[in-house]
């Protein structure tokens, strides 16, 4: 369940990223409460274990935003605590380290296509979180399924 809230909230982020660079409160806030409460109610692991997902992963992002919120937002601090509540510490922190990957990546190829500073790229990050999720979600649904 924490899974799929994840996944339905970020069509809308993603999209609000890509058009206005904004991601919306009215989604990924509630969206962070039903994940962890799902989470809570799955009895896999100790209740404080979403709560402590989300804090770890959302956190591993506030000290980059807070040093430099001109490049990075809070709303993407929100989303990676989204991503720890519903994934759990380890998943959730592997999905922003390939999303991160992804995204540096993507930034590179375009500052060298344009002939600039990497650090002048200004990407929405949502996007690459997204992809992120993907890529560690999708191989773990596929190893779960062979069993």
């Amino acid at each position: 369940m924490p899974l799929l809230v994840l996944l339905v909230a970020l069509i809308p982020i993603v999209i609000s990223d890509l058009r206005r660079r904004i991601i919306p409160d009215v989604v990924v806030v509630p969206a962070s409460i039903v994940a962890i409460a799902a989470g809570i109610a799955s009895g896999r692991g100790p209740w404080w274990h979403p709560i402590g997902s989300a804090l770890l992963v959302g956190g591993a992002l506030l000290g980059p935003a807070l040093v430099r919120p001109d490049g990075l937002g809070m709303g993407d601090v929100k989303v990676a605590a989204l991503m720890g509540a519903a994934l759990g510490a380890v998943p959730g922190l592997l999905a922003l380290l390939a999303g991160l990957l992804v995204a540096a990546g993507w930034g590179l190829a375009m500052a060298v296509a344009r002939h600039v500073r990497p650090a002048s790229i200004a990407l929405p990050l949502a996007p690459f979180l997204a992809a992120g999720v993907v890529a560690v979600v999708l191989p773990m649904a596929l190893v779960h399924s062979a069993w």
